[in-house]
């Protein structure tokens, strides 16, 4: 998982489809765990991803999601 969101975050300024790619994997991985921190930090590559691509937005939509999984 980790890593996964890793490789997200680092392929943003230079390949962001594979940002994209890279958190719809963790993503789809996180939906499995039982601690949703994972689905948070997926979250945040979305939106890091959506930021990059100036959808702010949408990336503020997925940084909304996020936070409360962060706040339990």
């Amino acid at each position: 998982m980790k890593a996964l969101t890793d490789l997200a975050l680092i392929y943003l300024r230079s390949e962001p489809e594979k940002s994209l790619e890279k958190a719809k994997q963790a993503l789809a991985i996180s939906e499995k765990l039982p601690n949703k921190k994972w689905k948070g930090f997926s979250l945040l590559a979305f939106g890091g991803y959506y930021k990059s691509v100036g959808e702010l937005k949408t990336a503020l939509d997925y940084f909304n999601q996020a936070l409360p999984l962060f706040q339990k």
